[in-house]
């Protein structure tokens, strides 16, 4: 049983052993294809600004990672540029060399015809040289005993990115530079960006790729408005006018709403830079509902001041009419004596009449232009809310209504 059991503990080991190897090779290869990726990045990106050399060398060291027939084809291209840059028969010679490999490597080469084109090309001009073509390996070009160059390959990709090297000149991204093996310093700075410095190794032989990434500034924003106006950002509520310091943001278009219940809102698209400040001055006039019910306000008091009044000289008849009627008594009342006093209780009714019409009018004018406040929301000029139109957003107000015989207050509303 003992037996048993040690042999079956020494699969469950020898199992788990394996399963570790396997994770790690699994991982390594993945590191491997991560690297040999970067390195054929930076090469097409050397490629691009006609750094051939250093292109030639950052496929190379991807191919040494990564052995694909793709990657020779890059190669030989990089090489075919450098010879058209300098004329060097072994740039010319190692072209031709790897373009046909990657024809023997590749049977369905997706770059074929371009292979097949630059070597109609190529090897008449190395017929004329009269230099035999040799088998050429991508770490190793043909006919070139030099030592390996040591390179760096920096990059950013910030907007207007500028690199600087050790004490050398700035340059703009990507900065591919010969250097002596160890330690240099790079600086990378761009408008609106914080910017980078770090130290970087040079590894004797080979081309050391990095790409800086930077910080982006924040836009700031300073929004000018009335007094208690409510700014909303992209549908998103950022509080009260007056802010204490200016507004943090992301860079880019933004949908800015500035809203107070009286006035006419304002929105607008507006766009921020990284790094820099953008003032936005919005004027809010009062809204044609809030004036409206200023004047009702206004008309109110005026009518219910003159209702004082007429109340005023109302009681002033009266008392006349009163006053009269008590000096007389019961004693039969001349025809002058009547005429004045019935002249006198009808200044009274009708000053009554005209009492109560304003303090009436006043007090439905009042109820209106209260129902107008309340009901004036915080209005837009332009657009509602971000993405719906102004049909699809309920509003309510109010206005009043005076005719023949009527005095009151209408509401109506958009639903």
């Amino acid at each position: 049983m003992n037996l048993l059991h040690a042999v079956r503990v020494s699969r469950i080991l020898l199992a788990s052993v394996a399963l570790m190897l396997a994770v790690r090779v699994g991982h390594a290869q993945d590191s491997a294809l991560d690297k040999a990726r970067e390195y054929f990045q930076a090469g097409a990106q050397a490629y691009a600004v006609g750094e051939f050399a250093a292109a030639t060398q950052a496929f190379e060291q991807a191919y040494q990672l990564v052995p694909r027939p793709a990657v020779l084809f890059s190669i030989a291209q990089a090489e075919r540029k450098q010879y058209f840059l300098d004329h060097q028969s072994e740039h010319l010679l190692k072209a031709i060399s790897l373009y046909k490999r990657y024809l023997d490597d590749e049977r369905q080469a997706a770059r074929k015809s371009d292979a097949v084109q630059a070597l109609s090309e190529l090897e008449p001009l190395a017929a004329q040289i009269a230099v035999p073509v040799t088998e050429a390996k991508p770490s190793s070009p043909a006919g070139n005993a030099a030592p390996t160059p040591t390179r760096l390959m920096i990059t950013s990709q910030a907007q207007e990115a500028r690199i600087w090297l050790d004490n050398q000149p700035a340059v703009e991204s990507p900065l591919i530079r010969q250097v002596d093996p160890g330690e240099h310093l790079v600086r990378v700075t761009a408008p609106g960006y914080v910017d980078s410095s770090r130290k970087v190794v040079a590894v004797s032989g080979a081309i050391v790729t990095i790409d800086v990434a930077l910080t982006e500034r924040p836009a700031k924003l300073v929004v000018i408005a009335r007094e208690g106006a409510r700014l909303s950002i992209d549908g998103r509520v950022q509080g009260e006018c007056p802010f204490p310091k200016p507004l943090e943001l992301q860079a880019g278009s933004h949908l800015i709403t500035l809203t107070l219940s009286g006035f006419v809102g304002v929105t607008r698209e507006q766009t921020l830079v990284r790094g820099k400040t953008t003032v936005v001055t919005a004027p809010m006039p009062r809204s044609f509902q809030r004036t409206v019910s200023y004047i009702m306000l206004g008309t109110a008091a005026s009518a219910v001041t003159a209702g004082g009044v007429f109340t005023y000289f109302a009681f002033q008849q009266q008392s006349s009419a009163q006053a009269f009627q008590n000096a007389k008594g019961h004693v039969q009342l001349s025809s002058g004596e009547l005429s004045q006093y019935n002249s006198t209780r009808i200044a009274r009714d009708r000053l009554r009449t005209a009492a109560l019409a304003s303090v009436g009018i006043g007090a439905g004018l009042a109820i209106g232009g209260a129902l107008l406040i309340a009901l004036d929301g915080r209005a837009i000029e332009d657009q509602t809310e971000r993405g719906l139109p102004k049909h699809d957003v309920l509003s309510v107000s109010a206005q009043p209504i005076a005719g023949p015989g009527v005095v009151g207050v209408g509401a109506y509303g958009t639903f």
